[in-house]
């Protein structure tokens, strides 16, 4: 059993219930220099007994929350503790405030015997920076990589942002290709089960399903617009209406829009619909007043022609700091 608050220094750690989190994270005071992401927004998770929530107070203000997964343990040995890009600032932070919470947040964990955690900070941060490990690692896996568009509220500065060989493709796909928003459930799922079909013939990893139905269903019950709601659009042919040439998904939390996934039929390639679906997307996010949008993913590993393709809107690149494992001290934790 967990106890329920731990204080460190001038912070406070709190267990707290997955409503109790979602109402503080859309309170969230945007700061317009840090990268917020997907995985420490409520919903990401589903409901486990594996996910615990908590939410870190300065005084009696809120300050920041996190997200942490309990991964099963071998044989009931040790608990692996996973924080993914946490913890997600409530109120803007310096560096130094940020590791304060980061260590506290620690701390709770080794009061309360989860001793071995997988971390990869959002800040740029070092192994002497975790003052409650016995030793922290940096793994050779390598860091999380994207590429951010920083909106504007006008279609037109935005659109000249981009490479012009990837603007004369959109001009070419906007003359045939119409998108429309998906609503229903049936239509959901054909496009879903399309994408899972789509990653398997191209050899590549889709993103997790149970996740995305998740999204789904709370994008449909109209829960707060700054906690992940998920938008999914269909290309089309005026002349076919009904057979679908392509999709994308987008999922948005806060201020930003984050790229999911997305595929096209052999003949919608023909037609530039990927090109078409990525714009009518940032349009809509720029139509939702957000202030950012993540190519969802980036990076060397990245397929060539994805690369390319996502090269060519001219975002700004960023990598995390890379992937750590600590193992808490064992000694002076509550008995």
């Amino acid at each position: 059993m967990l106890y329920n608050k731990v204080k460190s220094n001038e912070y406070s750690v709190e267990l707290t219930s997955r409503d109790q989190y979602q109402q503080l994270y859309a309170n969230t005071n945007i700061d317009k220099n840090f990268i917020y992401h997907l995985t420490q927004s409520p919903f990401y998770y589903p409901l486990s007994n594996n996910v615990i929530h908590l939410a870190i107070y300065k005084n009696t203000k809120p300050v920041a929350l996190t997200s942490v997964y309990l991964r099963p343990s071998f044989l009931n040995l040790f608990n692996l503790v996973r924080i993914n890009r946490g913890p997600h600032p409530l109120v803007v932070l310096s560096r130094s405030e940020y590791l304060d919470i980061l260590n506290s947040i620690l701390y709770f964990l080794r009061v309360n015997r989860l001793y071995i955690i997988s971390l990869s900070p959002e800040v740029n941060i070092s192994r002497t920076d975790f003052t409650n490990a016995f030793i922290c690692l940096k793994t050779p896996f390598k860091p999380w990589s994207s590429s951010l568009i920083t909106l504007s509220d006008s279609e037109e500065l935005e659109i000249s942002k981009f490479k012009s060989k990837w603007r004369n493709t959109l001009k070419k796909g906007l003359k045939s290709v119409k998108i429309e928003t998906v609503i229903e459930n049936e239509s959901y799922q054909e496009i879903i089960d399309n994408y899972i079909q789509f990653a398997k013939s191209n050899k590549f990893k889709s993103i997790n399903i149970q996740s995305l139905n998740n999204w789904w269903q709370h994008s449909s019950n109209k829960l707060n617009i700054k906690t992940p709601n998920i938008n999914i659009y269909r290309a089309y042919l005026p002349e076919n209406p009904h057979k679908t040439l392509g999709a994308i998904g987008i999922v948005s939390y806060l201020e930003t829009s984050l790229y999911l996934f997305g595929y096209s039929t052999g003949f919608g390639r023909i037609y530039h619909v990927n090109s078409v679906l990525l714009w009518f997307s940032i349009k809509e996010a720029i139509r939702k007043s957000h202030s950012s949008f993540d190519l969802g993913g980036l990076g060397v590993d990245t397929p060539s022609g994805i690369r390319k393709f996502k090269q060519g809107l001219n975002g700004n690149p960023y990598s995390l700091s890379g992937e750590y494992l600590c193992i808490l001290n064992f000694v002076d934790s509550v008995s």
